[in-house]
């Protein structure tokens, strides 16, 4: 995985105080040797850290109602591993083996019970650890929007699986990225009381509400430069998109990019 990817953009280099108190008042930061090794080391140790109080927090849904045990079935599907854009990743069943120290990775059962048992022997039922993960979610002060599962929108999408570049799309996603941050602060304030300042905000940082968008808005900027060169070649063949005639369901599992109409002969060569 790329340090760029991860934090977003270019990271060209990372710097820390001078550890030579001598020097560090006409020098106050010197480069940190070995600094893309640093940086992947802090992000698996915090990827790590959020899979595993996702987990613990998982595990205290007993109902099939609650919205833990609802997400605590999510996790089966990520627990082996994960597939991202393509991608196979190891799964959060990994960083639970290195947070209890395991020589092999547990089931997802095993690393609720792990989370459970203390609770059991110090006397609380299961009703109370319900309870009290759902409240901790309530009173998280934030809140997440979630995709829903491909095929259920009420629509029919027209061009299902059609991929290109679309500036309109992305300024689309990125407003409404915008938007949702934008409520998700103003829920944040309580009636009757004094709302908080943009410095009060930015002190205190909250999760992202709309990850999906953030990391569809990554994917499509990891894209570009491929989808504007596919955009010159299918102009220089003559080429133009057209409504698919294969059915959506198999575009989708073969990952058919489009169908293309021939419009005009191609170009003699490309300047």
């Amino acid at each position: 995985m790329s340090l760029n990817r991860i934090y977003q953009g270019r990271v060209s280099k990372v710097e820390v105080e001078n550890p030579d108190a001598a020097k560090r008042k006409t020098e106050p930061w010197v480069p940190l040797p070995d600094w893309q090794n640093a940086l992947l080391r802090h992000h698996a140790l915090f990827q790590d850290a959020v899979n595993y109080y996702i987990a613990a927090i998982a595990s205290l849904g007993s109902s099939p109602e609650s919205p833990l045990t609802k997400l605590r079935g999510r996790l089966t599907e990520v627990w082996a591993t994960a597939d991202k854009n393509g991608q196979s990743r190891e799964g959060m069943g990994e960083s639970l083996k290195r947070a209890f120290q395991f020589q092999d990775v547990p089931r997802l059962d095993e690393a609720v019970q792990l989370f459970r048992q203390p609770l059991k022997e110090a006397g609380v039922d299961d009703l109370a650890m319900e309870l009290a993960g759902e409240s901790l979610l309530q009173y998280a002060n934030c809140h997440l929007l979630s995709q829903t599962q491909e095929g259920t929108a009420s629509y029919k999408v027209k061009l299902a699986g059609q991929r290109g570049l679309s500036i309109a799309r992305i300024e689309q996603l990125s407003e409404l990225r915008r938007r949702w941050q934008s409520l998700n602060q103003a829920l944040r304030v309580e009636p009757g009381k004094r709302p908080p300042t943009a410095a009060e905000m930015r002190a205190e940082s909250i999760p992202d509400p709309c990850p999906d968008i953030l990391d569809r808005l990554e994917n499509i900027r990891e894209q570009r430069v491929n989808q504007t060169a596919h955009l010159i070649l299918a102009e220089a063949l003559g080429l133009k998109l057209r409504v698919p005639m294969q059915d959506s369901a198999l575009r989708r599992a073969t990952g058919t990019h489009g169908e293309y109409a021939v419009v005009r002969p191609p170009v003699d060569f490309i300047v």
